[in-house]
């Protein structure tokens, strides 16, 4: 995660929402969710979309209900 939030920083972004690593055979993402994260992975890519929406929301569901 920390290598995201540098990647972040220096491109002058001020969030980061999730990680993703992708390869031939699926993907993992990691999710920022407040003090906690959300880690997922498939071996389906063409389910990426839907997956990181779902993430979306239930880390900022988890971040609101169990703040910094």
């Amino acid at each position: 995660m920390q290598s995201g939030k540098d990647a972040i920083n220096t491109l002058g972004y001020k969030n980061m929402l999730e990680v993703i690593l992708r390869g031939e055979n699926g993907f993992i993402i990691l999710s920022a969710a407040g003090r906690f994260f959300l880690l997922g992975a498939s071996r389906q890519n063409t389910e990426l979309g839907k997956i990181v929406k779902v993430f979306r929301y239930y880390a900022k569901e988890i971040s609101q209900r169990y703040p910094s």
